[in-house]
């Protein structure tokens, strides 16, 4: 039954640099001081489109994304911006992780994950310089990685303190 589902991998994303400047370690992953848990993953996408149940208007949406990004040139020389930035909203277990690993596939981009959910530690300080911590590491994934990035921020409204009382 497991063999349904690919297998969680870290990718190094300095893959293409000078061996001796592939500095990436999975161990240098930043960790939360209190309960030593990593603050971000580094992941392989292990979704495509294909594995998804999309409805049409989805599919359009997100090929629409892809097809910007395949013609960036095109879409510079017209000063136009892809799209960077989108907010996929939905009840556990429907798929929003599943989507950026499909458009991080699709894309071939790196795939970081921040885990909000590491980020508090016992002192409102201690959390508000973990979480300076885990966005510095992921700038320097971005500033030496020769891919773009997706980032993705699951749980995000932990850090508001939202919580939906449905």
């Amino acid at each position: 039954m497991d063999d349904q589902f690919p297998k969680k991998m870290v990718r190094n994303p300095f893959i293409g640099l000078d061996p001796d400047e592939q500095v990436f370690n999975p161990d240098d992953i930043p960790k939360n001081p209190d309960t030593k848990l990593p603050l971000c993953e580094v992941e392989n996408p292990i979704y495509s489109f294909e594995n998804l149940y999309l409805s049409e208007d989805q599919r359009i949406f997100f090929s629409r994304i892809v097809s910007e990004y395949r013609n960036i040139e095109i879409i510079n020389r017209l000063k136009l911006f892809p799209i960077q930035k989108i907010l996929v909203l939905g009840e556990p277990g429907t798929g929003k992780i599943a989507i950026g690993h499909a458009l991080a596939n699709e894309l071939d981009f790196e795939m970081v994950i921040l885990n909000v959910e590491n980020i508090f530690c016992e002192s409102f300080t201690n959390s508000i310089n973990t979480l300076k911590i885990a966005i510095e590491y992921i700038k320097n994934i971005a500033d030496c990685s020769l891919a773009n990035i997706l980032l993705l921020i699951p749980n995000i409204e932990i850090l508001v303190g939202y919580k939906d009382e449905r």
